[in-house]
């Protein structure tokens, strides 16, 4: 759901706001992504490792390019919806497979 705000947030107001989104998204995978591995949730820590992965590579693109906030905006905006399309896509794929958390079917 962050991703998605970020993604409208980003296209609609500002290229600025990367420098608290990206962070603050990057800290809530990193969280998944610890919940997940604890869970034992293979699906959910590819998609807290994929979208880790975008996180850092939208701050690699910037670095390496020397993006400025104006050139960095149409690039992030197209990355950012398509990002957020085919996460929402493998979320839906995560969550309906077999392969739920150990502790859910530890439990029954």
């Amino acid at each position: 759901m962050i991703c998605g705000f970020g993604a409208g947030y980003i296209v609609f107001f500002s290229v600025l706001s990367v420098m608290i989104l990206g962070p603050l998204l990057l800290l809530c995978a990193a969280i998944m992504l610890a919940a997940s591995l604890l869970a034992r949730w293979p699906g959910a820590a590819g998609l807290a490792a994929g979208h880790m992965g975008v996180c850092l590579l939208f701050f690699g693109l910037v670095m390496l390019l020397n993006w400025s906030p104006a050139q960095a905006s149409r690039p992030f905006a197209w990355m950012s919806v398509l990002w957020t399309i085919a996460a929402v896509a493998a979320s839906a794929v995560v969550l309906r497979s077999k392969a739920t958390p150990a502790s859910a079917s530890s439990r029954a």
